[in-house]
């Protein structure tokens, strides 16, 4: 009675320790399908796919990570327990970097040194590579999922759960954490892009199927607008952006893991304010 008592300790630890997860990270007691979040009729958001690939050498695609100095679009396979990079055009298999000392690894981006940073919801510490393998601990711990890196500020971008993101230096010191009341179930993809004078944020989920749209001034993370994802899936995952070609790519499951390219378009309708010594101003002229 014994031996069976410890192996079915030992079959349902992994429930116990990480909750209900699949294969790719997805808390399966998290709810699926379309959920709304509130809109602003103030932004409005177009969203084109202008090329699909898979990558059939890799057993699935997790995060992404645009590699600017080196043109390369980067992906995780946890299954590979790999960071594979590859054509961006179509997927074609360049280079791979094994992760070694990861166990579940999401996520994987590089810095402005080409330093590569990974995620793992099997362990609370974020592994990075410089040529050798060093950890620090994960603000997010075991919750973090998508991940950017910031070359404007040297911050790092993370996803936790569904509660919102931190942002922390590439040593792990300096973290903040600002709350997505917006977002309704777990976290999958995120990246940081520039717009205007700001950063702006986006975001998706497994399974509620949208793009979470926020703007950061430096200090104060404000919601946007959302935007339903462009075609069908049944899971949405990575996303990531580009300076090089002003686009950005997103990994999902349908009928099999995919990788689509995606221009992104935004417009501001709203009416902005005018004062009144500006009207005279004009009169005045």
């Amino acid at each position: 009675m014994k031996w069976i008592t410890i192996v079915f300790v030992l079959m349902f630890l992994p429930f116990w320790a990480f909750g209900l997860l699949d294969d790719t990270g997805a808390d399966l007691s998290a709810p699926f399908g379309s959920q709304i979040p509130t809109p602003n009729p103030d932004v409005d958001i177009e969203i084109d796919i202008l090329n699909t690939f898979t990558c059939s050498y890799a057993s699935h695609i997790l995060g992404l990570d645009y590699v600017e100095d080196e043109s390369l679009l980067g992906f995780d396979s946890n299954l590979n327990k790999t960071f594979f990079y590859c054509d961006p055009d179509d997927g074609t298999y360049v280079d791979e970097l094994y992760l070694a000392y990861s166990s579940s690894p999401f996520c994987a981006v590089a810095d402005d040194n080409g330093y590569v940073y990974v995620d793992d919801w099997g362990e609370s510490y974020i592994n990075w590579w410089d040529g050798s393998w060093h950890s620090f601990s994960n603000p997010s711990g075991t919750d973090g999922r998508g991940m950017d890196y910031d070359f404007d500020s040297g911050y790092l971008w993370e996803t936790k759960s569904s509660t919102g993101v931190y942002r922390f230096l590439t040593d792990g010191t300096g973290s903040e954490f600002f709350s997505l009341s917006e977002v309704p179930t777990s976290m999958s993809g995120l990246t940081v892009f520039p717009h205007g004078d700001n950063m702006w944020l986006m975001v998706t989920t497994y399974g509620t199927f949208n793009f979470y749209f926020y703007e950061f001034d430096g200090s104060t993370l404000t919601y946007l607008t959302y935007e339903p994802c462009p075609t069908g899936c049944s899971s949405s995952l990575g996303l990531t952006y580009s300076a090089e070609r002003d686009t950005f790519f997103w990994s999902y499951n349908s009928g099999g893991y995919k990788i689509s390219e995606l221009d992104i378009t935004f417009t501001f309708t709203a009416v902005q304010p005018v004062s009144l010594g500006y009207i005279k101003a004009l009169m005045s002229e």
